[in-house]
């Protein structure tokens, strides 16, 4: 008999990464000390993005917990998403950057912030004080992203991660572009 037909993988459902925060609140809650504050910054028009929604819900949730540990009383925990572009000249601008489209999402903590040693050190899963950002630096490099972190002493620390934008719009989308192409 002939061998039997591989199913072709299902393309991947253009993940709402602001759907995702946004469901997390209870949950960034539980995982901050009394007393810090917790606020979103989320883009009304963000891009989907085709990276996992569960793989980008466990990040977030590791990094909230360790920058939970490092944030005092009356400090603050931001989370964010942006839209960004690369070029070639913000690539010079931005190191570490990958050209293209992505999506961010940021955790920003008021935390005492890394020194330029611990800096430089915080993907090294061996060295780093930050053993979630050294795991989320390998995680995003399974999902096609990258990953920045600004961290200042005194100030606190952001993480950065840099989903792919959809490759595919949702149907609905492609439909309208067809129906206004045809016009």
């Amino acid at each position: 008999p002939p061998a039997p037909a591989k199913a072709m993988p299902e393309p991947p459902v253009p993940a709402d990464l602001n759907g995702v925060l946004t469901r997390l609140e209870r949950s960034v809650r539980q995982r901050l000390p009394r007393g810090v504050k917790y606020r979103v910054s989320l883009l009304p028009e963000l891009w989907t993005s085709d990276a996992d929604p569960s793989a980008a819900r466990t990040l977030v949730l590791a990094l909230v917990a360790e920058a939970g540990r490092e944030i005092k009383s009356g400090g603050q925990l931001v989370l964010g998403t942006r839209n960004y572009a690369f070029d070639e000249a913000s690539l010079a601008e931005t190191p570490g950057a990958e050209m293209g489209e992505f999506v961010r999402l940021t955790v920003r903590d008021s935390g005492p912030g890394l020194s330029d040693e611990a800096l430089d050190q915080v993907f090294d899963a061996e060295l780093t004080r930050r053993p979630a950002v050294a795991q989320a630096a390998e995680t995003m490099r399974q999902l096609g992203g990258f990953i920045r972190v600004e961290s200042a002493e005194g100030v606190g620390t952001a993480v950065h991660l840099y989903l792919p934008r959809a490759k595919a719009e949702p149907a609905a989308t492609d439909e309208a572009a067809a129906a206004a192409a045809a016009e």
